[in-house]
């Protein structure tokens, strides 16, 4: 025949394709569906294809069809997307949708979609009709997730990508950076494997808690397991878990500029709901909305084992709608943390943080509380809780610390005004101030038997000051 002209444009058509069931029949063919592909090609040799679904079903029966977008593939990866779902009744009867695999995908209940929550095999099924017109079409696929894998940097090892090395473990007060990474590019979580002997915070910070100037030595103060591992999420499978062994080394640290130690500013942003940060450096704050009393209150927490008495200044600053110049609220200085209670008001007493560093900065007029609070923890046998046989019977001797974790906080409410203003889509701005002294006896384990008379202190400890800024909404 004639060579047919190239094809250089297409016009859009409606059309029927006709089934013949008596030559589906002829040709041994039954009820039952079929994919029909048609070709279209050019002379030049491009083509497209399209597949259709074809169902014969015996007259009076009703055949159901599931059709998954053509994203939806088998061995696709999980996403966070919704996935409409489509099907056709041959009788015309309404068409609902379920799943049988509820922990790999469900139907998202608000948009009737299908939502994709694990890695698996997903079983989608579409049903229509009741009785002898009941008809269901089921479909499956798998869903997978990239693999991530997790890198430990050893201290003192290069950092990959430059020359710098790694720090050093050591029990500086200010902690020393574990460098980690999984290859997802996620932030890895740490986990301290010997709570006892050092902490980690979300950033990968390890501060040493143990003492290492105690003589005789103790070994086992001088090593910490750190894990490093990541849960996964929608598009990565989880990191398997790496463990480091660190080993750290006693160092003297130079006196802070001041006799104040100020650690690097820290920064966090919360909805308009409220929150919780992520704990970095013994510290985190946890943001309260109540609708109900109109109050947002900002509570500072920090952690940890030899912090004696914490202070918190919280500072609201906002500019109200409409408005140029931003305002500002100055909360009330709060105290927690572990220091002497005031007999007659109840409340707890912070020193001054001023004077000899070596010296118990106390108050003269609550010597009487210092002298009970440090008596009852240098009465405490040791660093940690042993037992003993006495007469027959087991006795626990409780540690001085024990190594407990001490927690506090401090409460700032927002005034009518700050909240006013949260309340119409203000951000709220809130910095915080937490002051950490770590020179009292009754948590630092640097003393020995013949300080506590001299109230004097063998390693010299500063305060520590670390600001956070939060903003919320």
């Amino acid at each position: 025949g004639k060579e047919p002209a190239v094809v250089t444009s297409v016009s859009i058509v409606s059309g029927e394709i006709e089934i013949l069931p008596s030559l589906a029949i002829l040709a041994g063919k039954g009820v039952g569906s079929y994919q029909l592909k048609t070709v279209i090609i050019d002379a030049n040799g491009a083509f497209d294809i399209a597949t259709f679904t074809i169902n014969i079903s015996k007259a009076g029966t009703n055949v159901t069809t599931l059709i998954l977008p053509q994203t939806i593939v088998d061995g696709m990866l999980m996403t966070n997307d919704l996935y409409p779902l489509s099907g056709t009744s041959s009788k015309k009867l309404a068409v609902s949708y379920s799943v049988s695999t509820p922990k790999v995908c469900v139907i998202d209940t608000a948009t009737k979609k299908l939502k994709m929550i694990n890695e698996g095999t997903c079983t989608v099924t579409a049903s229509s009709g009741t009785g002898a017109l009941l008809s269901k079409d089921t479909k499956s696929f798998k869903i997978t997730k990239l693999p991530q894998t997790t890198t430990i940097i050893a201290p003192g090892a290069v950092i990959p990508g430059g020359i710098e090395k790694a720090p050093l473990a050591t029990d500086d007060p200010l902690g020393f950076q574990l460098y980690a990474s999984v290859t997802s590019g996620l932030p890895p979580v740490y986990t301290s494997l010997d709570p006892n002997v050092c902490s980690v915070d979300a950033g990968g910070v390890v501060i040493w808690d143990a003492d290492l100037t105690v003589v005789p030595k103790v070994a086992s103060d001088f090593k910490c397991r750190i894990e490093v591992k990541h849960p996964g999420n929608v598009a990565y499978k989880a990191a398997p878990p790496k463990v480091i062994t660190l080993t750290a080394t006693h160092i003297e640290p130079p006196a802070p500029e001041g006799g104040v130690t100020k650690e690097p500013e820290q920064m966090a942003a919360l909805p308009a709901s409220g929150g919780t940060t992520p704990e970095k450096g013994g510290n985190k704050f946890v943001v309260k909305v109540d609708k109900g009393k109109k109050t947002v209150t900002v509570q500072p927490i920090s952690k940890g084992r030899w912090i004696g008495p914490i202070y918190a200044d919280i500072t609201i600053t906002y500019t109200p709608k409409g408005a140029v110049k931003a305002k500002t609220q100055v909360c009330k200085r709060n105290y927690f943390g572990i220091a002497v209670i005031d007999p007659k008001t109840k409340k707890m007493v912070t020193p001054a943080l001023t004077g000899n560093p070596k010296v118990i900065p106390e108050k003269t007029k609550y010597s009487k509380q210092v002298t009970a609070v440090i008596a009852k923890y240098q009465a405490m046998k040791g660093k940690f809780k042993t037992t003993k046989t006495v007469k027959g019977k087991k006795v626990t001797y409780a540690g001085y610390l024990d190594y407990k974790y001490f927690n506090g906080q401090a409460t700032c409410v927002l005034d009518s005004n700050a909240y006013a203003a949260w309340k119409s889509g203000v951000p709220i701005t809130a910095k915080a101030k937490v002051t950490r002294d770590r020179r009292w006896p009754t948590t630092y384990t640097r003393y020995k038997s013949y300080d506590w008379k001299k109230k004097s202190n063998n390693g010299t400890i500063y305060p520590t000051i670390v600001d956070w800024v939060i903003k919320i909404g």
